[in-house]
């Protein structure tokens, strides 16, 4: 959730109209560099990949879709409120939610 605040929060107008939006030609875009952070991110994790597949989309969803939509909002509302924040309150919300789906998983 950090990097991907992060990163986004320095790439500027465009990377935040491609990562905001919700129809058009971006949305195919957006959805691909999604991915990839993914796979990278959650690829890694030992948890997460002893997961069945339908598991795992779950998951990724699930982080995805909130991560996008904390974003989405905060750059809707003009980045207001400070990066960190943001990132720690999201991170909070989501943390509890994860740790306790792969703990149940096990």
């Amino acid at each position: 959730m950090e990097a991907f605040f992060t990163y986004s929060a320095t790439q500027g107008e465009a990377y935040d109209r491609i990562t905001t939006c919700s129809v058009g030609s971006y949305v195919g875009i957006r959805q691909q560099m999604i991915n990839e952070v993914m796979t990278k991110t959650w690829g890694q994790s030992q948890e997460f990949n002893q997961l069945a597949d339908w598991k795992q989309r779950i998951l990724l969803d699930f982080v995805e879709q909130t991560g996008l939509k904390v974003y989405t909002t905060w750059v809707a509302t003009g980045k207001k409120e400070p990066l960190e924040a943001v990132i720690s309150a999201a991170t909070e919300l989501m943390q509890g939610g994860v740790e306790q789906y792969l703990k149940l998983e096990q």
